[in-house]
């Protein structure tokens, strides 16, 4: 699903001591909006928290702001109210005639931000990321709220999104070579970055020796992300097991028993348990918290099943993210 798309309102709710704006509900997504401005069943252009808005006259009361305007979750009426995103009357940018669920992130020119690195951390690109392994972007709850049907009564476990940069680890299928890679980017092995540290730091190149498989994971620690974990040095949460060969996940058992018998850390555990009845409000609920032994709020959380499954709702893998309300980046 794209970053910026068309849909329908779903539902609209009045909100406590306000004269001027209303709370629309699009997809899973609450979304404060113009009063009247938009009515139940209206097509609208919906943007995705993290979008990063471009200076149209559509936008023009950001001006102020300045552009590129990145949309982020906002709290307002002294935080009784949470507002995720952004959403416009498809008319006023001339996209009515497109279907519901249509991506035009392209279309309007939008960006989508993406979190840096330290520079002197993330060394220098090497070439593009393997096109036989896929990135590590989940999607989020609120943009497949169909999903909870599909999970109802079935083992899941749930995992603390870690805040750092993320990182893939494997032999080239082609040619052999260890490859180190950040999100979008094959990285300088020789370079004194912080993606070829963690692989030496962890002995990568000798726990992947004679495997197909893809270690995917979250570096956090010193100079990345503000270090919310209040971690000394650096350090690799293993979240991800690809088996590029047999073009599969490994399950959650058989990731973990990999993870113990070669030293590596997994990414911590928030619950295991079968998904009853859930909610998008109540699964946001449970994205909130602290990152242990901090009192940093932690950016969500991550829910899969405990044996991989496809999902129709999300086109693939099941698997999908959080984030927690009170984060802040």
């Amino acid at each position: 699903m794209g970053l910026v798309t068309i849909q329908l309102v779903n539902n609209i709710r009045p909100i406590k001591d306000a004269d001027r704006v209303e709370l629309a509900t699009i997809l899973g997504w609450n979304v404060m909006v113009r009063k009247s401005s938009m009515q139940i069943g209206d097509k609208v252009v919906y943007f995705e928290i993290d979008s990063l808005l471009p200076d149209i006259p559509q936008f023009i009361f950001l001006k102020e702001k300045g552009f590129p305007y990145r949309l982020k979750t906002e709290k307002y009426f002294k935080g009784r109210v949470v507002s995720q995103g952004l959403a416009l009357p498809a008319k006023e940018f001339g996209l009515e005639s497109f279907d519901v669920g249509a991506d035009v992130t392209g279309v309007l020119n939008v960006g989508k931000y993406e979190k840096l690195i330290d520079p002197h951390l993330g060394g220098d690109n090497a070439g593009s990321f393997p096109n036989y392994i896929k990135r590590t972007d989940e999607i989020r709850l609120q943009a497949v709220p169909d999903v909870l049907e599909e999970v109802n009564g079935l083992w899941v476990y749930v995992t603390v999104k870690c805040d750092g940069t993320s990182a893939t680890y494997l032999y080239d299928r082609d040619t052999t070579d260890f490859l180190i890679c950040s999100r979008n980017w094959q990285k300088k092995p020789e370079d004194n970055n912080v993606y070829a540290q963690i692989a030496d730091q962890y002995n990568l190149r000798q726990v992947l020796a004679n495997t197909t498989y893809a270690i995917q994971g979250e570096i956090c620690g010193q100079g990345i992300q503000k270090n919310p974990l209040g971690i000394k040095g650096h350090k690799l949460f293993v979240f991800n097991i690809y088996d590029y060969n047999a073009n599969k996940y490994l399950s959650l058992y058989e990731m973990v028993e990999f993870c113990i018998d070669n030293g590596l850390p997994f990414v911590p555990f928030v619950v295991e348990t079968i998904a009853e009845k859930w909610t998008v409000d109540g699964v946001v609920e449970m994205s909130k918290g602290k990152y242990e032994g901090t009192e940093n709020e932690r950016e969500g959380i991550v829910v899969r099943l405990v044996d991989n499954v496809f999902s129709d709702a999300i086109g693939g893998r099941m698997s999908f993210k959080v984030i927690n309300p009170d984060y802040r980046d």
